[in-house]
């Protein structure tokens, strides 16, 4: 169990964080992002569209 100084405690205002443009797939699509950990991999974000966008099809390379 994690005691109180060992937790990364983290707010802020929904205000305070921009959503950023999902270009250059499309401008469309905004993203707001919450927590990015770049150690991990890992990022929490939410998205923003509007209802019935369909979006192109996209390939990720072979890694």
């Amino acid at each position: 169990m994690q005691t109180l100084q060992e937790l990364d405690v983290n707010y802020m205002s929904g205000a305070d964080n921009p959503w950023i443009p999902f270009t250059p797939l499309t401008d469309k699509v905004f993203l707001k992002y919450w927590k990015v950990d770049p150690v991990r991999g890992e990022i929490i974000v939410s998205m923003k569209f509007p209802g019935g966008l369909e979006l192109p099809r996209t390939t990720t390379p072979a890694s």
